[in-house]
């Protein structure tokens, strides 16, 4: 039983951090304009640093389930 739990748990752990969503360049978001649906995620939240606006970019991306980020 314990080694079935172990099992799901590392596959579940495997399967989210695979759904991340990913920091792209302009570039890569211009490509991707004709395939992907554009939105905008908004964070309103005290930052001091960019290390931590990306942070919490990417966690909101996740949240919103966005495969991709570009911020600007």
């Amino acid at each position: 039983m314990k080694s079935i739990v172990i099992a799901a748990m590392a596959a579940l752990l495997v399967s989210v951090s695979a759904q991340a969503a990913i920091k792209i360049d302009g570039r890569q978001a211009r490509n991707m304009d004709d395939v992907q649906s554009p939105g905008v995620i908004y964070i309103n939240h005290n930052i001091a640093t960019e290390q931590e606006a990306e942070q919490a970019l990417s966690q909101e991306s996740d949240a919103q389930g966005a495969k991709y980020f570009q911020p600007i």
